[in-house]
């Protein structure tokens, strides 16, 4: 088992434990404890837990967040079918931002060349990916974040993004609450995607059913200010009610 899987595999135990001790992290995972106790002072200096009493607790959200590499691995037949959804709105030689999140990652499997389109994200491995499938696409430089090491914020990220309009943007957030406020737990990467909301003809919200209904520091914009919003699961009907200029896209994944 790979370092990152360990890592994922104590953040999923302490999700629904909260607390646990060493030996029976390493009792659960087959793993010795001199590994675990490695792990947990990994997931420390991250920021991701809190280690006493000879064991560790996750630390409160809605401060918490996931290496990017281990949420990438999350729910992927769930984000898959968001972003499928997504992509059919998208019109042959369009401009498009996708932002930083782990779900847009999976628009690198699902665009062509041949749609003619050209993209803008502040996400390098997005950008990558999409090249190698030459589609045309652009990567904010700026700086590197010390948590998600394959996005860019910034100074100098902003700076190649103030001179650029899109006809498109697709953005997802750790949280949308009942309120309609879509809110996130990065104060820099919502930054980021609030400055390209206003640079964007129509703005596509992606948003899984898990993330309904919750709450997170830094708001990013209210769904009013959104022309569609594609879920994994339809949302409740009173919420849609609520939002009739809105078009609600959404599929069951079995």
């Amino acid at each position: 088992m790979s370092k990152n899987q360990r890592e994922k595999e104590i953040l999923e135990i302490l999700k629904i434990k909260h607390y646990a001790t060493v030996g029976y992290l390493a009792e659960k995972l087959f793993i010795s404890p001199s590994s675990i106790r490695r792990d947990l002072s990994s997931l420390e200096d991250k920021g991701y837990v809190r280690r006493s009493y000879g064991g560790a607790e996750l630390v409160s959200q809605p401060t918490f967040m996931a290496p990017f590499s281990i949420r990438k691995q999350e729910n992927r037949r769930e984000k898959m079918a968001i972003v499928r959804n997504a992509a059919s709105l998208i019109l042959p030689d369009s401009s498009i931002f996708i932002d930083s999140s782990t779900t847009a990652l999976h628009f690198a499997s699902v665009l062509n060349a041949e749609q003619n389109i050209t993209v803008y994200t502040n996400n390098m491995q997005l950008a990558y990916l999409l090249a190698s499938r030459h589609v045309k696409a652009y990567a904010a430089g700026g700086l590197v974040s010390d948590y998600n090491n394959v996005v860019t914020t910034g100074t100098y990220a902003f700076r190649m993004l103030e001179g650029i309009y899109v006809d498109q943007m697709f953005f997802t957030s750790t949280a949308l609450g009942e309120n309609g406020q879509i809110m996130d737990v990065s104060e820099e990467e919502t930054a980021v995607r609030s400055f390209m909301l206003e640079r964007a003809q129509e703005r596509i919200f992606l948003c899984s059913k898990e993330r309904f209904g919750k709450l997170s520091h830094h708001v990013v914009t209210s769904l009013d200010s959104v022309e569609y919003v594609v879920s994994d699961e339809k949302l409740p009907d009173s919420f849609i009610e609520k939002y009739k200029s809105i078009q609600f896209i959404s599929s069951k994944v079995r």
